[in-house]
C-alpha cells in the first residue's frame, strides 16, 4: 500500500513517520518471509535493498508503479519489502483473473479502514463485521442503487444541481476556481440526494469544508500513530462531521419522506442491530466519503476535458437534443435521464475517457489463501497473506492497450466497437472490479452525466479570456482516493454564462 503527498503539508515530520509505521506495522505485518518460491512472479528488486520499494511508494505514491514498469515488461512481479513481499499486476488477463478470484479479497482492508477512519469502538465493529449485518448491508446498498431506486436518487441529485444552475444570473458567473465551484456545487447535490430535505450539510454548510479538510488529512488518521498529535485538525473535523450526522439521526432525518431508501433501509438495519445514533453518525462519515471523495473530482475533470474541446462540445450538443424537450412552463426545458447511457453514446464515451485518464489509484486485494493465477500462457503462485496491487496509473495509459495517444484525451475513444476497443474495455476499471467494484458507480456516473448535460445545453463555460477552458496540470491525490486533483497554483478561473437564446431557460429533471 502506498502513501503520502497530502501529509507533506504538515508542519513537522510526524506524519511521514506515522505513514511509514503504518506500512511497516500494518500493511505487511502478516506477510511471509521474503523468500520467493520459483512458482511466484519474478522479483523486481529495489535499488536500495529491503526498503527501496517502501521509500519509492512514500515518495512517488501512485506514480511509483509507472516508474517501476517504465523499463520492465513483466505482466506480474513480486516486490520484496523488508521481510515481506507484495505482487503488482499490469497484465489485462491476470487483472481479470485477480478480480474474479474468490481467494483475493478487499474485505479485511475495508473493515480495518472503517475502524480507523470512524474511531468506532471494537463492540460496534463486531456488529459491522458480523455475517448477518454485513450480508444485509450489502443487499441494501446494491438493491437501492440500481433500477428504479437508482433513477430516484439520480433525479434528486440532479434537481438540486438544476436549482443551482437556474440561479446563474443573466450576466453570468465569474468563477475564481472552477474546481472549488464544482466541488461545492456537486457536494451539495450529492448530499441532498442521499439525505433528503433534512440534509445536515444544507442546514450547516460549514460541514462541507469540514469534510474536505478531513479528507485531505485522512491518511494520518488511518496510520493511527498519535493521530491527535499528527492530525489534530482532521480529528476536529471528523468530530464535527460526526456531530452533524448525530443531529440528523437523532431527529430521524433518515426516515423523513424525502429521504432515499438507501438511507432509510440502512438506518433501520443499524438501529435494529444495536448501533446508537452516535455510532451511526460515525459510520456515516465513511459512507459520505465514499460518495464524495472520487465522484467530485471526476466531475471536474469531465467538465474541463469536454469544454477544452470546442468541436466535441458542438457534437455533444447535437447528440443531447434527443433528451431535452420543452416543458409545461414558459421557457421550461426538461431533461429526461432515462436510458441516458443508451441514448447519449458520445457523452458516455467522453466521460469514460476522462475517467480513464484521471483515475490513477490502485486496486488492492489480500491473498486469503495460496492461489494460482493464469493468463492462459503461464501460471503464478500467490502466497497467503500477501497484498496484490493493480495500478490504474499504469494500466489505464498503457500504449499496448490504448495506442500511441494513450495519455491524451479523445472523447470518442469508447465509441469504437472494434476488437481493439474490446481489449481496451478489458483494461478499464476506474470503479474497481469483480465483487468489490464500487456499488455506487451507477449513481456517480449518472450524476456527472447530468451535470454536463445541463452545462452543455444551457451554458458556455470558458476561460476568462472567452476562449476554451484550459485543462490544468494534475497532481496525484493522497492514497485514500484515486482521482487527480488540479495542481496547486494552476489557473482554474472560468466564466459561466448562459448560451445565446437560452438566457431565461429554467431546467427541470425527470
Amino acid at each position: 500500500m502506498a502513501l503520502i503527498e497530502a501529509m507533506s503539508r504538515q508542519a513537522n515530520g510526524y506524519v511521514v513517520a506515522a505513514a511509514l509505521l503504518f506500512i511497516l506495522v500494518y500493511g505487511y505485518r502478516q506477510l511471509l518471509l521474503a523468500k520467493v518460491d520459483p512458482r511466484e512472479p519474478p522479483v523486481l528488486k529495489p535499488r536500495t535493498p529491503f526498503i527501496g520499494h517502501i521509500i519509492g511508494l512514500l515518495k512517488h505514491q501512485h506514480s511509483y508503479y509507472k516508474i517501476l514498469f517504465k523499463n520492465a515488461s513483466a505482466p506480474i512481479c513480486t516486490l520484496p519489502m523488508l521481510n515481506g513481499k507484495g505482487y503488482v499486476i499490469t497484465d489485462p488477463e491476470l487483472t481479470l483473473a485477480a478480480f474474479r478470484s474468490r481467494n483475493l479479497s478487499l474485505g479485511p482492508l475495508i473493515s480495518e479502514m472503517i475502524h480507523r477512519i470512524t474511531g468506532l469502538p471494537d463492540s460496534c465493529m463486531e456488529i459491522y463485521n458480523s455475517a448477518a449485518f454485513h450480508t444485509q448491508w450489502n443487499k441494501i446498498v446494491h438493491s437501492t442503487l440500481t433500477g428504479e431506486q437508482l433513477r430516484i436518487i439520480n433525479v434528486a441529485g440532479l434537481r438540486d444541481l438544476a436549482r443551482t444552475l437556474n440561479a446563474v444570473p443573466p450576466q453570468g458567473l465569474d468563477v475564481a476556481d472552477l474546481y472549488l465551484w464544482t466541488r461545492s456545487t456537486m457536494t451539495m447535490a450529492t448530499t441532498s440526494a442521499l439525505y433528503g430535505d433534512e440534509n445536515p450539510w444544507k442546514k450547516d454548510p460549514s460541514l462541507m469544508e469540514e469534510y474536505w479538510g478531513f479528507e485531505s488529512y485522512m491518511l494520518a488518521i488511518i496510520a493511527n500513530v498519535l493521530p491527535n498529535v499528527v492530525a489534530p485538525k482532521a480529528i476536529k473535523s471528523r468530530n464535527r462531521l460526526r456531530a452533524g450526522f448525530k443531529r440528523y439521526f437523532s431527529a430521524s432525518g433518515d426516515q423523513s419522506p424525502s429521504t432515499h431508501s438507501f438511507m432509510k433501509q440502512r438506518g433501520n438495519l443499524e438501529r435494529s442491530s444495536g448501533l446508537t445514533d452516535d455510532d451511526m453518525a460515525a459510520l456515516e462519515v465513511v459512507v459520505v466519503h465514499g460518495a464524495l471523495s472520487n465522484t467530485i473530482p471526476t466531475s471536474f475533470w469531465f467538465l474541463v476535458h469536454v469544454f477544452s474541446c470546442p468541436d466535441l462540445v458542438q457534437s455533444l450538443r447535437e447528440e443531447l437534443q434527443h433528451i431535452v424537450r420543452l416543458g409545461d412552463g414558459p421557457r421550461e426545458m426538461v431533461i429526461d435521464i432515462t436510458r441516458m447511457e443508451e441514448r447519449c453514446p458520445l457523452l458516455v464515451s467522453s466521460f469514460r475517457e476522462s475517467h480513464r485518464l484521471s483515475s490513477v489509484g490502485t486496486s488492492i486485494r489480500r491473498v486469503m489463501q495460496d492461489t494460482v493465477l493464469s493468463d492462459g500462457k503461464r501460471s503464478y503462485l500467490l502466497r497467503e497473506g500477501c497484498f496484490v496491487h493493480v495500478p490504474m496509473s499504469v494500466i489505464h495509459v498503457a500504449t499496448e492497450s490504448w495506442g500511441a495517444d494513450a495519455e491524451s484525451f479523445s472523447g470518442p475513444r469508447f465509441l469504437n466497437l472494434s476488437e481493439e476497443s474490446k481489449q481496451q474495455k478489458r483494461v478499464y476499471f476506474p470503479f474497481g472490479g469483480g465483487r468489490h467494484a464500487c456499488p455506487g458507480r451507477h449513481f456517480a456516473s449518472a450524476e456527472s452525466w447530468g451535470f454536463l448535460v445541463i452545462l452543455l445545453m444551457g451554458f458556455e463555460v470558458t476561460g476568462v479570456d472567452g476562449g476554451p477552458i484550459r485543462v490544468p496540470e494534475p497532481k496525484l491525490p493522497n492514497m485514500t482516493t484515486s482521482i487527480w486533483r488540479p495542481l496547486a497554483g494552476e489557473d482554474t478561473r472560468a466564466k459561466i454564462t448562459r448560451r445565446q437564446g437560452w438566457e431565461d431557460v429554467v431546467w427541470k429533471i425527470l
